[in-house]
């Protein structure tokens, strides 16, 4: 599928496992001759990373993604490492919960469950944002954490009054000027 051209979708060429991508007329030809299911994957037009796909397991760059992101379990105060946690479908696949990107977090086995047999409910609002509701109606909002700003370096031999003339930066644009 083309995000930048919805109009060519069916008309971009399929891909055959193992062999790479082939025209449409060919893909046309041999489905019907094939007993393996046809996924659809949708991927970023220009990183190509998996943003969405047709069925309920998630591709492994789906999980890379989830765990980057969210580093511990999202629900709010446990700090249990998001690669010790389970990458979970916010709305239930079984209840029409897409696997997108956007309807994924980690949550912790116990916190799962809580979600999954209790009257605890999760929402997930954009950019990862969940939303909790208690039993008794109290919401919690859980952001993914940020990233901290990288390091910057200095060239070596850079005096004082180098760095200030070239906004603190010298050797040509090194970015920022480092964190304070």
């Amino acid at each position: 599928m083309s995000m930048l051209r919805p109009a060519r979708e069916n008309l971009d060429p399929a891909e055959l496992v193992a062999h790479g991508p082939i025209d449409l007329d060919l893909a046309r030809r041999i489905a019907p001759a094939t007993s393996t299911p046809w996924d659809r994957v949708i991927t970023h037009p220009l990183t190509g990373a998996v943003l969405d796909t047709d069925t309920y397991p998630r591709t492994a760059a789906i999980d890379r993604f989830i765990r980057a992101r969210d580093r511990t379990c999202r629900a709010p105060g446990c700090a249990l490492p998001a690669i010790a946690c389970e990458v979970d479908h916010t709305q239930d696949h079984a209840r029409g919960g897409p696997t997108v990107v956007g309807n994924f977090a980690t949550l912790c086995q116990r916190h799962h469950s809580m979600k999954q047999f209790t009257a605890w409910r999760v929402e997930q609002l954009p950019d990862g944002v969940l939303r909790w509701t208690s039993p008794a109606g109290y919401e919690y909002t859980d952001r993914p954490a940020p990233y901290p700003r990288a390091p910057r370096f200095q060239a070596d031999g850079a005096d004082e009054d180098e760095r200030e003339e070239d906004g603190g930066r010298t050797g040509g644009d090194m970015g920022p000027p480092p964190f304070s």
